[in-house]
């Protein structure tokens, strides 16, 4: 009976210490009244009065080092990390105000354009705000001194040849045939010339004229001449020449020996 009254003691002080210790954190007075409690052997009795201790919760971390459980009660402390630092920015400034808008065509690039505007390549970095030179695309508007010429390619100049007819109505002379013996005859037809007009031919050898005779063209201004070579005619080449008012005009055949 005594134990179990011991036993019943320890529950509820263990009760209430546990419930103090769920609380908030601050002080909890607690008072019990007193209690007697018979020791075998002990003809008096002797009260005892619990007198509970004073409970403050506190925030508590555990770790773990190396398999020993370590306490702290110590707030932690949190470091705030650094930030990471930013990308320098592009460098970037108004153009001047006598700057004009170009608009990027096929195959420009800043290198380009600078030498053809006659300023560096950081001017128009900056003036546009570009944050790599390399990356320019076609239609951009980039602020330059002044519009580039367009580059022309040297021109390609094309002769085309055309052969142009005779015209039918131009001057010809013929002669038929073309080789012949002593002897033989050459006709010596002309065409092409104006109606009614005299003509002359003359029958040339080395430079000397052996014959010559003069005839009126056609109405067509035509006129056949037969040449009639002598059988003792030298052999060479021979030129007949036909003459007329603003209009000369050579034939060859050649006399052979038989």
């Amino acid at each position: 009976m005594k134990t179990v009254r011991f036993i019943t003691l320890l529950w509820v002080c263990s009760t209430l210490f546990l419930a103090a210790c769920r609380q908030e954190p601050e002080v909890l007075p607690l008072t019990f009244p007193p209690v007697t409690l018979p020791i075998p052997g002990v003809t008096e009795s002797i009260t005892a009065t619990f007198v509970p201790p004073t409970v403050t919760m506190m925030p508590i971390i555990s770790s773990t080092v190396e398999g020993v459980a370590i306490v702290d009660t110590a707030e932690p402390s949190l470091t705030p990390t650094s930030e990471p630092s930013a990308a320098a920015p592009t460098p970037c400034s108004s153009p001047p105000s006598w700057w004009v808008i170009y608009i990027v065509q096929p195959g420009d690039t800043v290198g380009h354009l600078a030498r053809r505007t006659g300023v560096t390549i950081e001017q128009i970095q900056q003036a546009n705000c570009l944050a790599d030179v390399n990356l320019i695309f076609r239609g951009q508007r980039l602020y330059l001194p002044f519009i580039p010429p367009t580059a022309v390619p040297p021109a390609t100049i094309i002769v085309l040849a055309t052969l142009i007819p005779p015209d039918p109505t131009d001057p010809t002379i013929a002669v038929l045939p073309a080789t012949g013996t002593p002897g033989a005859a050459f006709n010596i037809s002309i065409k092409g010339f104006p109606p009614n007009t005299s003509v002359t031919l003359d029958i040339i050898f080395r430079l000397t004229t052996i014959y010559s005779v003069s005839a009126i063209t056609t109405t067509a201004g035509e006129y056949q001449f037969i040449y009639q070579s002598e059988v003792a005619a030298a052999p060479g080449n021979y030129t007949a020449r036909i003459t007329a008012p603003d209009i000369s005009l050579n034939g060859l055949f050649t006399i052979t020996t038989p």
